[in-house]
C-alpha cells in the first residue's frame, strides 16, 4: 500500500468513526511518525450526545494528512482553555462555544472537534488571515455563562513564519530561510507541548458574561460564503 493509499484509508476510517459519533483514537502512530512530544500529548475529551469522544493531536494530523503548526497551536490552546473552564469535567459540545480570529489549521482542528460531520469544512470569511497575533481563542460555557480567553504570549511564535511559508509556496525561499522554517517547526511541535501553560499562554480570569442575538445553524457558513463572493467580485472590478 502506498503512502497516499494509507493516508486515504486512514482519513476514511476517521471520517466514518466521527460520523457515527464516536472517536476511535488510534493512539501513538506506529513507527514514531511524529515527535514524541506530539504523540505523548493527552487527547482532548469532549461529550457529544452523552457519549465521550477523545481527540488526539495525531488524529488531527492523520485526518488532514499533514502535521500543521497552526493545528498544533490551536490544539494546545483549546486543551488549556477547556481545562480552565471545565476543570476535570469533559466539555459537552452542546454547552460550548468557541470564537477565534485564527485561520488555516486552527479552523481545520476546530472543525474536527466541533462539527457533526468533519468532512463539512468551514471556509474562512473574507478578511480573516493567518498571523501570530491571531492565535487568540475565546471559550464560552453556556450553562454557567462563564468564559475564558487564551492567547499565545507575545514573541513566542516565530516572527517570520508566515513570510517564510509564502516564500516556500512561491518557490523563492533560500536555503537559510528553509532551515529557519525547520527550526520554527521544531519549536512549535516539540518545545511548545512541553511548556507550562503559564509560560505559553496569556489566560484571562474566568469571567461571567451576558449575550444578545441569535445565530441559526449554518448561518455563519452562509454569511462567510457571501463575504468571499463579494470580496472576489470587488477584486475583479479593480
Amino acid at each position: 500500500m502506498t503512502v497516499l493509499q494509507r493516508k486515504t484509508v486512514g482519513a476514511g476510517l476517521l471520517s466514518l468513526a466521527l460520523i457515527l459519533g464516536t472517536w476511535i483514537s488510534p493512539g501513538p502512530v506506529a513507527g514514531g511518525k511524529y515527535p514524541a512530544e506530539i504523540e505523548n500529548l493527552p487527547p482532548i475529551t469532549i461529550v457529544k450526545d452523552g457519549q465521550a469522544r477523545h481527540l488526539a493531536l495525531t488524529d488531527v494530523f492523520e485526518f488532514y494528512g499533514n502535521s500543521c503548526m497552526s493545528s498544533s497551536s490551536a490544539f494546545l490552546a483549546t486543551s488549556h482553555g477547556l481545562r480552565v473552564l471545565f476543570g476535570d469535567e469533559p466539555a459537552d459540545l452542546a454547552d460550548l462555544v468557541i470564537v477565534t480570529p485564527s485561520a488555516g489549521g486552527s479552523i481545520d482542528f476546530l472543525d474536527l472537534l466541533m462539527r457533526d460531520d468533519p468532512r463539512q469544512r468551514t471556509w474562512p470569511p473574507a478578511g480573516i488571515s493567518g498571523g501570530a497575533d491571531n492565535f487568540v481563542f475565546q471559550f464560552y460555557r453556556k450553562s454557567t455563562m462563564q468564559g475564558v480567553i487564551v492567547k499565545y504570549k507575545d514573541g513566542l511564535w516565530p516572527a517570520d513564519w508566515f513570510d517564510l511559508r509564502a516564500k516556500q509556496k512561491a518557490g523563492t525561499i533560500t536555503d537559510a530561510e528553509r532551515q529557519r522554517r525547520v527550526e520554527a517547526r521544531r519549536l512549535v511541535q516539540e518545545v511548545f507541548p512541553t511548556m507550562a501553560p503559564e509560560d505559553l499562554f496569556e489566560t484571562s480570569d474566568v469571567f461571567t458574561f451576558v449575550s444578545w442575538g441569535h445565530i441559526n445553524p449554518g448561518e455563519l457558513d452562509r454569511l462567510g460564503r457571501e463575504q468571499r463572493r463579494a470580496a472576489r467580485a470587488q477584486a475583479a472590478e479593480q
